[in-house]
Order: structure tokens, then C-alpha cells, then sequence
């Protein structure tokens, strides 16, 4: 019995370290950015489809952790398995030095999707700055690791 036990573990144990994390997002809001009178005001509102109804898109973030990272999303420059890539800052990895922010970009024929995880993982921004640019906002829902 402690052998089997042994064995999942290491089973378990190489799998994570292989597949990485796994982070499932509810994106439920839109962050506007208003310039008004020289001050930058930025409120958050939910996101509604056609029929006035609110709407949550899941975003599907695997292999956190590993150098093949991929993020599934019903957004449009994330709607196929499409793997991130680190925006690597000038010592090399992709954490923010004011924030403490991990960024990520990927490319699509719209133009660039970044995706900005605050609080260790905890929140994402996803800003679309292709034709028609939009930021998303949500807060993980689901954590394997």
C-alpha cells in the first residue's frame, strides 16, 4: 500500500512539474479609462451581450510555470489554443518592477492581446490593442496546481 501511495505521488509530482498550473479566469467586467478634466478616472463595468444581459467569459490559462504557456478564451485573438509568450523586461523575466505584475502578449491577425496577472495570479487583465481595443477584467475562479 505505501508503495502505490509512493507511486501516485511521484506521478503527481512529475505531472505538475510537466503540464505546469492551471488557472481557470471569469472575465465579468470592461475597465474604462476616462481622461476628463486631466485626471485619469478608471471604472469597472460588467460586460453585456446584445440583449442586455451580463455576460462572463472564462478564460483558460495551462502550463503556468513551464515555457509553453497557453491561454483559451471566447475572445476573439484567444479563441483557438494559442500559446502567450513572457514580455520579458530588461533583467529578463516578466515580472513589473513597480507593480509586481506578470505580463504576457500573443499575435493575432487583429494585432497584439497582452495579458496582465496582478496579486500572484489572483486577477487578469486581458487588453486587446487591435482594431477594436477593449480591457477585460476578472479574478480566477478555479486553481489546479
Amino acid at each position: 500500500m505505501k508503495m502505490i501511495i509512493y507511486s501516485i505521488a511521484i506521478c503527481f509530482e512529475f505531472c505538475s512539474s510537466v503540464f505546469g498550473d492551471m488557472k481557470l479566469f471569469e472575465l465579468d467586467s470592461i475597465e474604462y479609462t476616462d481622461w476628463k478634466g486631466g485626471k485619469c478616472n478608471i471604472t469597472h463595468q460588467p460586460i453585456y451581450t446584445i440583449s442586455n444581459t451580463t455576460k462572463v467569459e472564462n478564460l483558460f490559462i495551462a502550463g503556468l510555470g513551464t515555457n509553453r504557456i497557453t491561454a483559451q478564451c471566447g475572445l476573439y485573438s484567444l479563441a483557438n489554443e494559442t500559446q502567450i509568450y513572457p514580455m520579458k523586461n530588461k533583467y529578463g523575466d516578466n515580472k513589473s518592477e513597480t507593480s509586481g505584475s506578470v505580463w504576457y502578449y500573443t499575435l493575432s491577425d487583429q494585432g497584439v492581446t497582452i495579458i496582465e496577472f496582478q496579486n500572484n495570479y489572483k486577477m487578469v487583465k486581458i487588453y486587446n490593442l487591435g482594431m477594436v481595443p477593449y480591457t477585460y477584467f476578472g479574478n480566477v475562479k478555479k486553481v489546479r496546481n
